[in-house]
């Protein structure tokens, strides 16, 4: 898969409160075309996972490697890492785009008969979401990964770059926005097409352009145009921009052209938002000011350099503090402190040995994402999540500002919601109870409506029940 996006984890992989976290090496395993695969995508799952048994009973028996099948992938543990090798069959990807088209075309035989099934809408939808994951993770990964690695060979500055570039993005809080795909390929821009500099010689050299790019291009109405390969002609990219004009309402706010996807941009379709591309964008160019001042002053010291990668907390509503102990990745924390270990309390010499038993090592098992990916599907309604994802030790919480004004009572809208109770009236000036009327939600005019809001403590309380062991506080920084 793509590179590492730190490259600081190796150098403390041995810390004891990291010890129980090991990041997998993505492997493809592809066979030669055969007919004898079977036509149905969840057979095929089936034979693949016998394939799996198949080969790791093979890799035990006749060369003593520690391989251990699953029902997805196959694990093989060799030289102190971990492989987890998917096996592709080139017919998945026909077949699941088959059935994506045949629930859509049924979903629109019910809407023009008047008969509109919500199930079968919601089934169909995603399915396709299905059909373009199995695309971009197993035909177009591959690939993007091939192509960065020729890129790595040809400007000795790219690597360094790209994992700056990275480290920059999930510092700010911007893991899970901006995939590590969407950085390489701006990082790739600003090798293949420099002018009008030159070609950075130097990974800071490289950021700096980097946050130049994100900070003033406009995303709003240009595509940005990444010929990995040099073979678009101009008639390509007249193609290019023209369906970008033409399809612009419906394309992500950050669109990159390459030449594996001239007119999707899968890499950011899940985003970043145009709310938090105006975010990046101010990041962006805080950062690059700090840098080129850094860059221009002889005397200026490493910690001005490295304030671009702390981040403020005070804009978001509310805070989510973890466990440092319990962060699986907190050694790539670029403020890293070590974790005291609390000596144990028991007089007795067994139970203290019982204390310092090694955790065990798990693959990937990433107790902070897992806990972000129940925060998403419980409160994704009401607020977006903001975290590093290389050794975060925070969470930043925004609500949407919708949720949090009073509006009618509905069922659909309901959860999370409390009463709204009117604050008490204050003598006031004409001008401004006439300014506070025209204010005033359309809701609230309605007479003798009950309304409600979002329930913040009771959300706030719910991160808390959520995070049990792994959360350390909840702080609301704002109003309700």
């Amino acid at each position: 898969s793509s590179s590492s996006g730190s490259g600081k984890g190796d150098d403390n992989s041995n810390d004891e409160e990291s010890a129980n976290w090991r990041p997998a090496i993505n492997l493809q395993l592809q066979f030669e075309s055969s007919g004898k695969w079977p036509d149905d995508f969840e057979a095929i799952q089936q034979v693949k996972t016998a394939f799996y048994v198949k080969i790791a009973a093979l890799l035990r028996e006749q060369q003593s490697v520690n391989a251990v099948p699953t029902e997805g992938f196959l694990e093989i543990f060799f030289g102190g890492y971990c492989f987890r090798v998917v096996l592709f069959v080139e017919r998945e990807v026909m077949l699941v785009k088959q059935r994506a088209q045949r629930m859509k075309t049924a979903v629109k035989a019910l809407e023009s008969s008047g008969t509109p099934d919500a199930k079968l809408t919601l089934a169909a939808d995603l399915a396709e979401a299905a059909a373009v994951r199995v695309r971009r993770v197993n035909v177009l990964l591959p690939m993007h990964v091939s192509l960065m690695h020729t890129l790595q060979g040809r400007f000795p500055a790219f690597a360094p770059t790209a994992r700056l570039a990275k480290r920059w993005a999930a510092a700010h809080m911007f893991s899970g926005h901006l995939t590590e795909q969407a950085v390489e390929l701006m990082v790739a821009s600003l090798f293949l097409s420099p002018f009008p500099y030159a070609v950075p010689g130097a990974g800071h050299v490289g950021l700096l352009r980097f946050l130049r790019l994100l900070a003033h291009h406009d995303w709003l109405h240009t595509p940005l145009l990444v010929d990995v390969q040099e073979q678009w002609t101009a008639a390509d990219i007249t193609r290019i921009h023209d369906h970008f004009n033409e399809n612009r309402a419906s394309l992500p706010a950050i669109f990159i052209a390459s030449n594996l996807d001239e007119t999707e941009s899968l890499w950011t379709s899940e985003g970043p938002s145009k709310q938090i591309l105006l975010r990046m964008v101010v990041f962006a160019r805080e950062s690059e000011k700090v840098m080129r001042q850094f860059l221009l002053r002889d005397d200026a010291h490493d910690e001005v350099l490295g304030t671009i990668f702390h981040t403020p907390l005070s804009d978001y509503d509310a805070l989510i503090h973890l466990q440092p102990s319990a962060v699986p990745r907190y050694a790539e924390n670029v403020q890293y402190k070590p974790v005291v270990q609390e000596k144990p309390s028991s007089e007795f010499k067994n139970l203290e040995i019982v204390g310092k038993k090694k955790k065990e090592t798990r693959v990937n098992f990433d107790v902070v994402e897992l806990y972000l990916r129940d925060l998403r599907a419980a409160y994704g309604h009401a607020c977006m999540f903001f975290y590093d994802a290389y050794g975060g030790d925070v969470i930043g919480a925004v609500f949407d500002p919708q949720a949090r004004t009073p509006h009618a009572f509905k069922v659909p809208t309901c959860q999370d919601r409390v009463p709204y109770v009117r604050p008490q009236a204050k003598p006031a000036s004409a001008k401004k109870r006439k300014a506070e009327a025209a204010s005033a939600p359309a809701a609230a005019e309605e007479d003798g409506e009950d309304l409600v809001v979002l329930g913040v403590e009771g959300v706030l309380g719910g991160f808390r029940i959520l995070g049990q062991g792994l959360v350390l506080d909840v702080t609301n920084q704002k109003a309700s």
